[in-house]
This record gives structure tokens, sequence and C-alpha cells, in this order.
């Protein structure tokens, strides 16, 4: 049975537990917060790149799939064209990273055209979903235009943040 009296960072502090009603020195108790401390950081550092892992898969496949529509592919995973634009896409990345070539350029532009296209895209969909010319019957109801507007004005909020942060501009 284990009473924790105080908690404190090893070599910090002083780690009193009392263990079968006998107290354990300092440092035996320092020691054991190190092995918790260790374990604890193990598992964050996997859980963080095991992210990293499933987003560098599944970002190339992305953009093999946005490759496949724009491109009017019939099949999916298993055609030879998707499976082609998915590898090119995973093995450019390794190869830069294996390189030490640190893309921020690429990644400064992609944020600066994101900050710019959705917003404008966002606007030119709440308008094009209110033309009866378009969608007939089948256009938005007020309420749903107040939550496209309230959507429209959170996309420019944060094209704008994005912009912000790209050209330390410091208006957020």
């Amino acid at each position: 049975m284990k009473e924790v009296h105080f908690l404190a960072f090893p070599h910090k502090g002083i780690l009193l537990w009392r263990r079968n009603k006998r107290q354990s020195t300092c440092v035996d108790e320092s020691e054991r917060g190190n092995e918790y401390l260790w374990e604890f950081l193990s598992i964050a550092a996997f859980l963080g790149s095991s992210a990293g892992i499933t987003s560098a898969i599944t970002a190339p496949l992305a953009a093999a799939y946005v490759a496949r529509g724009c491109f009017g592919w019939e099949s999916g995973l298993k055609s030879k064209q998707f499976r082609a634009v998915w590898f090119l896409i995973l093995s450019s990345g390794v190869v830069f990273s294996s390189l030490d070539i640190k893309p921020i350029e690429i990644i400064k532009f992609a944020q600066v055209a994101n900050g710019i296209l959705l917003p404008v895209v966002a606007g030119i969909l709440l308008w094009m979903v209110n033309k009866k010319v378009v969608l007939g019957n089948y256009v938005n109801s007020k309420f749903q235009n107040i939550l496209g507007f309230i959507i429209l004005i959170v996309t420019i909020f944060l094209g704008l943040r994005g912009l912000d942060k790209v050209f330390e501009f410091n208006i957020f």
C-alpha cells in the first residue's frame, strides 16, 4: 500500500513515500521517480512519432486521391497511376528528409495560399449555394446562411491569422 505525502521532481525536493510503514530514502525515491519519468517520456515520444508517421503516409495518400479526381482515373488504391503518385510523393518526402532539406519556403508559400484562398473559396461557396439558377429549390435557408456567414467570418480570421504568422505583422 502506497501513501504519497509529498511529491516533488527528483533532485529538486524531497520525495516521501510510506511503504510498509518504513520511510525510504530520498535517493531511492528520486531513482524511482526517474524510472516513471522515463517511462512516461518514452510513451510520449512513441505517440508523437506515431502521429508523424501516420501523417507522412496519409498526406501522400490524400494527394493521390486528389490526382485521381483531377485526372478522372476510375479505380483507386489498386491503380498503377494512383500508386505511382502516392509513392512519388512519399519517396520525395523521404529523400528531402534524408538530405536534411528544410522546405520552409514551400510551407510558407502554402500557408499564404491557404490564407488567401480559404476565405475566397468559402465566400464563393456561400454565394453559389444561394443562387436559384444553380441549385433551384435547394438553396440555403436563412438559418443555413447565418451559419455560412459565421463560417465565412471564421475563415477570414483564420486566413488573416495565417498571413500574419508568415509575414510577422503581429496583428493577432
